[in-house]
């Protein structure tokens, strides 16, 4: 016995509401008091960087150009899983002609796979945007940074999510990771940072 999709027109009225709720959260954990993303942002870049001293400016930028280039390595990770996962079902790899078969039209994992790296695909020109426009300011506020780290971090459980079959999860990450972008884009155009 499993749960029955909700209405259509419940989704249309819902998904407002989810952005709301997303956006109030990002608010008080990302500009705020930067809370556990910034953690994780500052441990990448203590490793990357070491003990080197740099000014909050210089690691503010050089932590969103990470987490660009993390963003970008996750377009052709997500593709290298999917490929990883249809040669084990599979047996092979079609590399004469790839793009004649159609896994996304499939409820299986590597259909669910193809269909998160397409979705990857889709949303990375938005976030590349939101981030070269901060980095283009004269100065970059923190906040974007750790909203930057955001959506670097919800698009990875959105891509876990939807390989595992987690649709209502998937979904929430989604918002987050596209929220995330929108308000690092909305706070540089709109406030001047």
């Amino acid at each position: 016995m499993g749960w029955d999709p909700a209405p259509a027109w419940l989704v249309y009225l819902a998904i407002p509401f989810f952005h709301a709720i997303a956006l109030q959260c990002l608010k008080e954990v990302c500009v705020d008091n930067h809370g556990p993303v910034n953690a994780i942002r500052n441990t990448a870049m203590q490793t990357l960087l070491g003990s080197q001293d740099v000014t909050d400016e210089l690691w503010t930028r050089k932590s969103m150009v990470l987490a660009l280039f993390a963003s970008a390595i996750m377009c052709v990770a997500t593709f290298y899983v999917f490929l990883f996962v249809d040669a084990s079902e599979s047996g092979s790899v079609n590399n004469r002609t790839p793009r004649n078969c159609r896994p996304e039209a499939e409820p299986s994992l590597r259909g669910r796979l193809i269909s998160a790296h397409k979705n990857h695909l889709e949303n990375f020109p938005i976030f590349a945007a939101s981030v070269l426009v901060a980095l283009s300011a004269q100065k970059v506020d923190e906040s974007a940074s750790v909203l930057a780290w955001c959506h670097l971090t919800s698009r990875v459980a959105y891509v876990a999510l939807y390989a595992f079959d987690f649709p209502n999860m998937r979904t929430m990450a989604y918002i987050f990771s596209f929220d995330a972008a929108m308000l690092i884009l909305w706070r540089h155009v709109t406030l001047g940072y």
